[in-house]
């Protein structure tokens, strides 16, 4: 987790017994406490990346691809607070089913994140994919 509010608020309320629900490869649980709106919000996560979702008081761990992903990204159904990384690893948490109970809490051992300039974690989009950001880049700039 990291040091912002939206954080500092959810670990307050840690552990929490939850109840998965999904939403492609998104799961989410339902804080069932009433949290401060969040600053920061954002369509743009990445996999592993935890986030608070002010819209129902939500907290979202992406572990893939959404229905609104239009590559591998995931994207949130609504914008969110991203506030962390999940320490297990993505596939392993992908076995989680709806309906399943779980106990959310800290890790208790730190991860290193991984190197953002690691070649081994990079590839070449294709065309379609360079055709999509592009329109989304220019639908967002007529909005802007």
């Amino acid at each position: 987790m990291d040091n912002s509010l939206a954080a500092q608020n959810i670990v307050k309320l840690l552990p929490i017994d939850a109840v998965v629900a999904k939403w492609g490869e998104e799961i989410f649980f339902d804080l069932k406490a009433a949290l401060p709106a969040a600053e920061n919000l954002t369509h743009q996560v990445k996999v592993g990346d935890v986030a608070f979702c002010p819209k129902g008081n939500f907290l979202c761990v992406f572990l893939g691809p959404t229905p609104a992903s239009v590559m591998e990204d995931p994207v949130p159904e609504n914008p969110v607070v991203v506030i962390g990384r999940v320490a297990a690893l993505p596939d392993r948490s992908r076995t989680i089913k709806p309906g399943e109970k779980v106990k959310v809490s800290l890790a208790e051992k730190i991860f290193p994140a991984p190197e953002k300039n690691d070649c081994n974690s990079t590839r070449k989009l294709s065309q379609a994919e360079i055709d999509v950001l592009v329109k989304q880049l220019l639908a967002e700039k007529k909005t802007a």
